[in-house]
C-alpha cells in the first residue's frame, strides 16, 4: 500500500507541475485507467525496495520536531535522498530576496545567508516553478559566485507553495557532479517541500502571534507608566521628590540600567535625578548638579524644536 501510494503520488504531482525543460509531462491516474491494476500486480522487487528506502528517508526528514530542528533535518534528508552534496531551505522575504533557514554542506550545517534572486538558479523557483540544471551550473549562472565557491555543478529547486498557491520559500539541492533526477526524485522533493511549507506557515504564524503579544505587553507597560506619572504629579509637589518619582514611573518602559530625569538649570548647569539600579527607589534621592557643556543633554537642548 505505501509503495503503491508513493508511485501514485509522484505521477499525480508530476502531472500537476512538470519540471522545467521536460517537454513531456507524466501521465496522470485519470489518463491511464489500468494504472492501479498494473501497480497492484507489479513484481519489481528491487524497485519496491528502492521506494521503501526512499520512504524511510522521507519519514525521517519530516518527523523531526518543529522549528530550526525540523528544517535542518529536512535539508539533510533531501540531500541524502538524491545523493547530493548540498541542500538548503529558504524563506522568501520579497519578490527579489530570500534568506536560508538551514544549509546542509554534506557533513554539517553551514551558516545561514541572505541573497537576492537575480542571477541565481533560485529566481524561477521563487516564482513557483520546479527548476533543474543537470550540469554546467556555474556557466549558466556566472553572476552567482557562491556556486563557484562551493563547486556546484548541478541544481534542483522546488517551490514551497501553500494551499492558496503562494510561494513561501523553496527547497534546493545541489551537487558537485551532474544530476539527472527521475520523476521519483522530483516527487520526493515535492513531498519535502510540502511538509516544509506547512512548517514555515506555522513558524510565520507563531512569529506574528509573538509580535502581537509583545506589542500588547509594551502597550500595557506604557499605559501603566502613564497612569503612575499622573499619580506622581498629583501626590508630589516638592520638585526634587516629584522628578525622582517620575523617574521611577518611567523605569519600566526604558530598558536601560541607568536612567533619570535631567533638567536645565541656571548658568549652563544641569540638575539630574539619576537611577543606577533598577530596584532603587528615587523619591528621596538628591539631585546632582553638573555642567551641560559637551554632554548629550546640551545637544538635545540646542536642537530641540
Amino acid at each position: 500500500m505505501v509503495v503503491n501510494w508513493f508511485r501514485q503520488f509522484r505521477h499525480v504531482k508530476m502531472s500537476e507541475n512538470t519540471k522545467e525543460n521536460d517537454p513531456q509531462p507524466s501521465r496522470s491516474l485519470e489518463a491511464d485507467p489500468d494504472f492501479r491494476t498494473r501497480l497492484a500486480s507489479s513484481s519489481d522487487v528491487s524497485e519496491d525496495k528502492l521506494v521503501d528506502g526512499t520512504l524511510r528517508i522521507i519519514a525521517e526528514g519530516t518527523a523531526a520536531a518543529t522549528g530550526d530542528e525540523f528544517f535542518r533535518s529536512l535539508a539533510r534528508c533531501a540531500a541524502q535522498a538524491l545523493g547530493a552534496r548540498y541542500a538548503f531551505v529558504a524563506e522568501t522575504l520579497s519578490e527579489m530576496e530570500s534568506r536560508s533557514l538551514t544549509f546542509w554542506d554534506g557533513s554539517d550545517f553551514g551558516e545561514g545567508f541572505t541573497y537576492r534572486f537575480p542571477g541565481t538558479p533560485c529566481q524561477r523557483v521563487a516564482a513557483g516553478h520546479i527548476c533543474v540544471t543537470s550540469s554546467g551550473l556555474p556557466a549558466k549562472f556566472p553572476e552567482d559566485l557562491w556556486l563557484q565557491q562551493i563547486g556546484a555543478e548541478s541544481y534542483i529547486g522546488v517551490p514551497m507553495r501553500n494551499a492558496q498557491g503562494r510561494t513561501l520559500g523553496h527547497l534546493a539541492v545541489l551537487h558537485q557532479e551532474p544530476m539527472e533526477p527521475s520523476e521519483e526524485d522530483i516527487a520526493v522533493l515535492q513531498i519535502f517541500a510540502a511538509r516544509g511549507c506547512a512548517e514555515l506557515e506555522r513558524k510565520q504564524a507563531h512569529e506574528k502571534w509573538s509580535k502581537a503579544h509583545e506589542d500588547l505587553r509594551r502597550l500595557n507597560l506604557e499605559t501603566t507608566a502613564l497612569l503612575n506619572v499622573n499619580r506622581a504629579i498629583g501626590h508630589h509637589l516638592n520638585r526634587d521628590v516629584l522628578f525622582g518619582a517620575l523617574a521611577d514611573c518611567l523605569q519600566t518602559v526604558v530598558p536601560t540600567d541607568r536612567f533619570g530625569v535631567v533638567l536645565p538649570g541656571a548658568g549652563g548647569q544641569l540638575q539630574g535625578y539619576m537611577l543606577t539600579k533598577r530596584d532603587v527607589r528615587s523619591e528621596r534621592l538628591q539631585s546632582a548638579i553638573f555642567y551641560s557643556k559637551g554632554t548629550a543633554t546640551q545637544w538635545v537642548l540646542q536642537n530641540r524644536e
